[in-house]
């Protein structure tokens, strides 16, 4: 299960993503509406079954259980974090519903079925960069890719779902002509931004051989969008399976970039700009999906 942070005084029970930032910036995972603390303060990150604490270069620090945090730090059941003036529990899995006060319903919220446009990208190679570089280094690297995809998919309008690691999933909720062409064009900017943050990073990278790259897989179809618990929302569906699917392929196909046949179809101007790279079997999908890269 899943891991949750109580915020004390609020009581606040809030369940933990992959990776959760903690800050009083309006677009973090948790905000905590306080002077004292950063607008990226702190990061919660789970590795494997267990859970990281980061703090991120804030100006106040982050403290766990009366010590400062100086670097990442596996968290354990009960311990109590600082940030600012908010006290915050960690649990490394959810408490049964019945004391979970303040949580509203537990299970799903207002979900509907409606057609989307959605993106996954990936950071390749993720696991040879875990092994090659420390904690810190990694944690350094994959902190300035959440914020390069929060803010270019943001500004594409899109909807941020979760990060998971190294991947973000996101979605559109209409399907227009002008959502399709703002979905690649916020895909080409995270491949180049990525590019550039390699760059940026090779006296890092060079010594291991590697690069820092990303694939990036578009697709549309129909899902739902709902609240798993109040303020949560997220994307459920076949179509969703389908894009995350899709973009494993951008290695098959020598291509970052890979749309589906849905993505384009109906889409005269964007067609124009792609060619087919035929079908192809994705796991755990009953037909084969013919896909396209941008010419």
């Amino acid at each position: 299960m899943d891991g949750v942070i109580i915020i004390e005084k609020s009581d606040r029970h809030i369940p933990l993503k992959d990776v959760c930032v903690l800050g009083r910036k309006r677009t973090v995972d948790v905000v905590i509406d306080d002077q004292r603390v950063s607008r990226e303060h702190a990061m919660i990150r789970k590795e494997g079954t267990s859970y990281l604490l980061f703090d991120l270069d804030s100006a106040n620090g982050t403290v766990l259980n009366g010590v400062p945090v100086a670097r990442p730090t596996r968290l354990r059941d009960g311990d109590q974090i600082e940030i600012g003036g908010s006290r915050i529990k960690f649990f490394s899995q959810q408490m049964p519903e019945t004391t979970m006060t303040g949580m509203g319903d537990a299970t799903m919220i207002g979900f509907a079925e409606q057609p989307m446009l959605f993106l996954v990208a990936d950071v390749k190679g993720y696991t040879r960069l875990s092994a090659a570089l420390s904690e810190s280094e990694l944690t350094g690297l994959m902190r300035v890719w959440y914020a390069d995809c929060q803010e270019i998919l943001g500004s594409g309008g899109a909807i941020i779902d979760k990060f998971i690691g190294d991947c973000v999933f996101a979605y559109w909720t209409s399907v227009g002509t002008e959502n399709r062409t703002r979905a690649v064009d916020a895909s080409f900017q995270l491949l180049e931004r990525t590019r550039q943050l390699s760059d940026r990073h090779g006296s890092l990278l060079a010594p291991h051989n590697m690069l820092l790259e990303c694939g990036v897989g578009l697709h549309c179809g129909q899902a739902s969008i709902g609240a798993m618990v109040r303020g949560q929302k997220t994307a459920l569906g076949d179509a969703v399976n389908l894009t995350f699917r899709l973009e494993s392929l951008t290695r098959t196909v020598g291509d970052p970039l890979v749309l589906s046949e849905q993505f384009v179809a109906g889409w005269e101007e964007g067609r124009g700009r792609c060619k087919s790279c035929g079908a192809h079997a994705l796991k755990g999908i009953p037909a084969p999906v013919e896909v396209f890269v941008v010419d």
